[in-house]
C-alpha cells in the first residue's frame, strides 16, 4: 500500500516542475562547460561523433525528464488513484508553462537593455 504524503496535486506538480527545471539548468550548464572545454583544448570531434553524442544525450535526458514528471503519477494511477494522477500531471504542466514564461520574460527583458554587438 502506498504511503500518503498529504501533498496537494498542485504542490506535487510544483515539486516535479522545479526538479525538472533544476535538471534542465544543470544539463545546460554542463553542456556549455563541455563545449567551452573542447574549444579551449582545440578538440574538434568528427561530425558523426557529435551527432551520436547529441542523440545519446537527448534520449537519456528524455528518459530522466519523463521519470521526473510521470514517475509518481504512474504509481498513483496503478494504485487506483487515477484522478489524482491526472491532476498531478496537469499541475506539473501548468507549473512548467509558468517557469517557461518566467524564463522567457527574463531573457526578453534582459536582452532589451543589452546592446547588440556586431
Amino acid at each position: 500500500m502506498m504511503r500518503d504524503l498529504k501533498f496537494l496535486p498542485r504542490t506535487t506538480g510544483l515539486f516535479q516542475a522545479s526538479g525538472l527545471v533544476l535538471y534542465i539548468t544543470l544539463f545546460a550548464a554542463l553542456a556549455y562547460t563541455f563545449e567551452q572545454w573542447l574549444a579551449a583544448h582545440a578538440i574538434r570531434p568528427q561530425p558523426i561523433m557529435g551527432i551520436i553524442l547529441f542523440l545519446l544525450a537527448f534520449v537519456i535526458s528524455a528518459t530522466i525528464s519523463a521519470s521526473i514528471v510521470f514517475g509518481y503519477p504512474v504509481l498513483l494511477f496503478f494504485g487506483n488513484r487515477r484522478k489524482e494522477a491526472f491532476q498531478v500531471v496537469l499541475w506539473s504542466m501548468a507549473w512548467l508553462i509558468f517557469f517557461f514564461s518566467a524564463f522567457f520574460l527574463i531573457v526578453f527583458l534582459s536582452s532589451a537593455y543589452m546592446p547588440v554587438l556586431p
